[in-house]
């Protein structure tokens, strides 16, 4: 497994929802395959979304998953063991996630994901404690992220995990708000390593009222026309809707049926002031200067860096 998000405080479903989806525009690796997406409800039961592909645009979400206040991911590549489930469970304590082989086996037989939510329901769950947990076979291919309902958020890589040089960690708790990602075998062109994660662990703040965020995203809408012009720009509105795209590029005005409607390091601007610049592309379709946004909401956003205030 490629990343594990937990998440807890005001919009945390919607949060861990942002940050995968941020990781799939940004990030090239195992992502965007199968997904585990569970979430508190508002009477305290666990729900559950999974599917097999598409990551975040294979879920399919019932209303109020959003607004839930404690929420965790699991994704990667595509086809994985059924029950998905089985990688993020969950109990009157909380759940677990994480990434690698979150269900690898201890000594002992039990998955260490099972162990680690016991001892968590127990309330005898601590940073030393998991760490230890993970030490115990010295070749499991494990990290996990403990999300308590209440109470300190836990993540820790096993000693085989902690040295593969590709991973990543982030780790936030203001009171009550909590974030933790962990991942594994995501490259990008700008943040390695716990940049990533960080990046990851600020717009999921954001969107629990600890932010702003470095990055944000904005999106396109079913249609919007690209205005010839000497210079290249896209433009928002305060929701981050593309409301024009200006291009010198003549394939934006030929017979191309796709292109790259939002292009890599492009300036954003928004009522008159340069905001930002593309983090990550978006494509589209094309007919005769117009471009066409393709279904699902993730073929439709993209990033962008804003400037420093």
């Amino acid at each position: 497994m490629t990343i594990g998000i937990a998440t807890r405080g005001p919009g945390a479903g919607l949060a861990a929802w942002r940050a995968l989806l941020a990781a799939e525009l940004l990030g090239r690796g195992e992502i965007g395959g199968f997904c585990v997406f569970a979430w508190r409800d508002g009477v305290g039961e666990t729900r559950y979304a999974t599917t097999q592909r598409g990551g975040t645009s294979g879920l399919t979400l019932p209303d109020g998953w959003a607004k839930a206040r404690h929420a965790a991911l699991i994704s990667s590549g595509p086809d994985r063991p059924e029950p998905l489930t089985q990688f993020l469970p969950g109990n009157a304590g909380g759940l677990v996630t994480g990434h690698r082989l979150p269900t690898s086996p201890l000594p002992d037989g039990r998955p260490v994901n099972l162990a680690a939510l016991a001892a968590m329901a127990q309330g005898r769950l601590t940073q030393a404690g998991l760490e230890a947990l993970l030490s115990l076979g010295p070749a499991m291919d494990a990290g996990l992220i403990c999300l308590p309902w209440s109470g300190p958020v836990l993540a820790a890589n096993s000693p085989r995990v902690e040295g593969r040089g590709d991973t990543g960690r982030h780790v936030m708790q203001q009171g009550d708000a909590a974030c933790a990602i962990l991942y594994n075998s995501i490259t990008t062109v700008r943040l390695p390593g716990d940049a990533l994660a960080a990046a990851l662990g600020a717009i999921a703040a954001e969107v629990m009222g600890l932010g702003p965020a470095p990055l944000a995203f904005g999106q396109l809408p079913d249609r919007v026309p690209v205005t010839p012009a000497g210079h290249e720009a896209v433009e928002i509105d305060t929701s981050g809707l593309v409301t024009a795209i200006h291009s010198a590029d003549p394939a934006y005005f030929g017979p191309k049926p796709g292109i790259t409607a939002v292009y890599a390091r492009v300036p954003i601007w928004q009522s008159g002031r340069h905001i930002g610049w593309a983090a990550s592309e978006a494509f589209a379709d094309l007919r005769g200067g117009v471009l066409i946004a393709r279904p699902g909401l993730a073929q439709r956003c993209f990033l962008y860096e804003r400037t420093p205030t």
